[in-house]
């Protein structure tokens, strides 16, 4: 056996006997050596831990935002992939954090939107929708899509109809005063 895999096993085991699910520093410390190790056995590991939590309403604390940005930073192509692939961590990301509209979360909700994957920015948007702060930080992705548009495209944004379309929805479920700003500023770019 390889001395790396052997070393895993070891985290492994020992993650299993700690008391990780109280201890945030030891899922990030377990995670990032996992992550190392291989990408892919460390989010399918992520994924059935919050699968298996699912009931534990500390979940969110313990496996949610700093996780989240360990697996972005490593591999965000992937980590988006996955996100988008995976219910259970959409709503651990998305809509258990109140602060989806900072850091990681909200790099990979606009990466969709930005490069007009409607599909997969439909299915980010939802989950978002579900997050109690959905109207400010739709708003705020909305500013960062458009001006990041702006760039790409010397200074206007381009929207295909079918993306339009899904942000105009997705304004008509905003429930706070942003609704009409929300819709006002959509309508101005098409």
């Amino acid at each position: 056996m390889k001395q790396k895999t052997f070393n895993f096993y070891k985290d492994l085991f020992e993650f299993a006997a700690s008391d990780y699910r109280n201890s945030p520093q030891i899922c990030e410390k377990f995670f990032k050596k996992t992550i190392e190790f291989d990408f892919g056995i460390a989010f399918e590991l992520w994924e059935y831990i919050v699968i298996s939590q699912a009931k534990n309403v500390y979940a969110y604390r313990i496996f949610g935002p700093n996780i989240f940005k360990l697996f972005h930073a490593a591999n965000a192509q992937k980590t988006r992939a996955g996100i988008v692939g995976s219910a259970e961590l959409r709503e651990l990301v998305f809509v258990k954090d109140p602060k989806a509209a900072d850091g990681a979360a909200f790099d990979a909700a606009l990466f969709f939107l930005v490069a007009l994957r409607v599909d997969e920015a439909d299915t980010v948007l939802n989950a978002i929708a579900k997050n109690v702060n959905y109207g400010p930080t739709f708003k705020k992705l909305l500013e960062k899509m458009f001006e990041a548009l702006k760039a790409k495209n010397d200074g206007k944004v381009v929207l295909t109809r079918k993306m339009s379309d899904l942000l105009l929805s997705h304004a008509r479920a905003v429930k706070t005063a942003e609704r009409a700003v929300i819709e006002q500023r959509i309508k101005e770019v098409l």
